[in-house]
């Protein structure tokens, strides 16, 4: 019988290499925001995924499909990732350190010159044995050249424990996000409709706790006695197995994980978004970025924020102005929200502050400019 040959994909040579386990899953809206810009700023740039982490319920093929449909310019530059595809590339980037673990060995076999950011989440936790070894091994590769931190925490953490020096790290607040998915600029007159508050957020544990899903339950079922026309929104894998709403009964809305453009109308119709998130609760040393990823989207769009801050990271936004630090405490958020329900025009004035500075703080080309010329000056 005659012998078959593997097949050996022709070898890629680009200027930036690309390497993920999720793109170009269309839901990480984030992901594909930054990407895309690199993409279409680097001519020759090529992304490489796994695709461990396709569409819910949908296959790898589906998942494509959906990217090319809506980004067909630049799918072609997508290709699923082999190990056995050889490179030539001046430099590679990826995102969380979960991926910069799982390609530190194919950079090297090819020897290519590579930066990472380093997010919140994706295996990154402070003070856990397991994340730091695998920082230890990205940082102290030959073929480490810099890292990018989103948030002061992780900067000073990198430095603390030695992982980097302070030439290797560049600090850039905040993250990449699309352009407001919706315009809610123009006041709103609540007082003919009802209130709408929601929770939008990815479930990663049962109950939620890490993303304060309870306290979201609890303050709804105090507002609801009070209140007459508020009304509760849950965007995500959110349910009453989660915690028991039944006798919330028609106050309570869930709609399931929604792809991106969904929220374009959504926010339109919501007033606040409740995100009472905790840090070291998913595990130890576990933590959101602030505002999280759904609170930036929420407050581009017009939407006013009302999110925990358990690690003092904030740094642009004027608290009660722009933004409402809130407890974790069920009490307590319920308080802080009636005042704002008794003051409709105050709500609407936190609300369009709110939204100038996230436009202004998260608006995609500010916050893609320093990565750019980080990563075109590493590749020259």
């Amino acid at each position: 019988m005659r012998a078959v040959r593997a097949k050996v994909s022709p070898p890629v040579c680009t200027k930036l290499l690309i390497l993920d386990d999720a793109f170009p899953n269309t839901l990480s809206s984030f992901r594909i925001a930054e990407f895309n810009y690199y993409l279409s700023h680097f001519p020759d740039c090529v992304v490489f995924s796994t695709q461990a982490v396709p569409w819910p319920g949908k296959s790898h093929r589906w998942t494509v499909a959906r990217y090319r449909e809506q980004f067909p310019e630049l799918a072609q530059r997508w290709r699923r990732w082999h190990p056995d595809i050889r490179v030539t590339a001046e430099l590679a980037y990826c995102i969380f350190v979960n991926n910069a673990f799982t390609f530190i060995d194919y950079i090297e076999e090819n020897r290519i010159p590579f930066v990472f950011t380093l997010y919140p989440g994706g295996g990154f936790q402070l003070y856990d044995s397991v994340s730091d070894q695998k920082l230890r091994r990205i940082c102290r590769s030959p073929c480490f050249r810099h890292v990018i931190s989103t948030q002061s925490v992780t900067t000073n953490y990198l430095i603390d424990r030695g992982f980097v020096t302070t030439d290797q790290v560049t600090f850039i607040y905040g993250g990449v996000l699309p352009k407001p998915l919706a315009d809610g600029g123009e006041s709103k007159d609540p007082q003919l409709n009802s209130i709408n508050i929601c929770f939008v957020a990815n479930r990663y544990m049962p109950g939620g706790f890490d993303k304060g899903f309870d306290l979201f339950i609890d303050v709804a079922r105090r507002l609801v006695r009070q209140h007459s026309n508020v009304e509760f929104h849950v965007v995500g894998e959110w349910s009453h197995q989660d915690h028991d709403t039944s006798d919330l009964a028609e106050r309570i809305h869930y709609y399931g994980t929604q792809p991106t453009e969904f929220f374009a109308t959504f926010y339109l119709k919501m007033d606040a978004i409740l995100s009472p998130n905790r840090a070291n609760k998913l595990a130890p040393g576990a933590f959101d970025g602030f505002p999280t990823g759904c609170c930036v989207d929420a407050g581009m769009a017009g939407v006013a924020v009302f999110c925990t801050d358990p690690l003092q990271l904030n740094g642009p936004f004027i608290e009660r102005e722009e933004i409402v630090i809130i407890p974790a405490d069920g009490e307590e958020i319920s308080q802080i929200l009636a005042a704002y329900l008794l003051s409709l025009s105050t709500l609407d004035e936190l609300r369009k502050r709110g939204q100038a500075k996230f436009c202004q703080v998260f608006d995609l080309e500010s916050q893609m400019q320093a990565r750019y010329a980080l990563l075109h000056r590493e590749t020259e």
